[in-house]
């Protein structure tokens, strides 16, 4: 909790007592407890504020670089995924159009639909 910037004692509210971001390092610490190698997020930041959502992705960050689990996040918003990734895969229609590192999708998209949907996003 202290890691997440949470008080301890919210750790033993129920969910609707806790607000949307507190919800969501909630989950996070709990998932986190069970020591993870690998931690599925999906959408984690979707219904957040952008108050919220800034100062999640900078805990998460922090998260990161501090404990060793991979981490596999599915997000609609290619400017967080550039923000909190260093490996990018497109998918469209469930199929992978590109993978790779971030810098090496960006410098080189494979096709119009990467192309498009990168600069869509960073217009």
């Amino acid at each position: 909790m202290d890691s997440m910037g949470l008080p301890e004692e919210l750790g033993a509210r129920f969910p609707h007592r806790l607000s949307g971001g507190e919800q969501q390092r909630v989950g996070l610490c709990r998932a986190l407890l069970l020591r993870p190698k690998l931690l599925l997020l999906d959408e984690p930041f979707s219904a957040l504020d952008s108050i919220t959502r800034s100062s999640l992705y900078n805990q998460s960050t922090r998260l990161r670089d501090q404990e060793s689990v991979s981490t596999v996040l599915v997000t609609h918003d290619v400017r967080e995924a550039l923000r909190l990734a260093d490996h990018l895969v497109v998918l469209r229609a469930g199929v992978v159009q590109q993978s790779g590192p971030i810098d090496a999708v960006m410098r080189s998209p494979v096709n119009d639909y990467v192309a498009a949907l990168l600069m869509d996003q960073l217009a």
